[in-house]
């Protein structure tokens, strides 16, 4: 759906896929190994998108707050 670079080796990926029945949104860290392929690291997390709503509410919080500390 979406990537994004953290560093020069790592990589933020975030996907879409579906597991025992379930929409499952993926936000990871992905590396590049020594071949240059893109792999997934254990960090990361997997959200049912039932809880996207929420996830969404919880990010536009943490940007109002980082905009009045003028982080953003």
């Amino acid at each position: 759906m979406e990537e994004f670079q953290k560093n020069k080796t790592e990589d933020f990926r975030l996907s879409l896929s579906e597991y025992q029945g379930h929409m499952l949104l993926d936000f990871r860290i992905y590396y590049k190994d020594k071949e240059g392929e893109s792999k997934p690291t254990k960090k990361g997390v997997t959200v049912n998108v039932k809880l996207f709503p929420e996830l969404k509410q919880a990010i536009m919080k943490a940007e109002e707050i980082l905009k009045e500390k003028e982080l953003l």
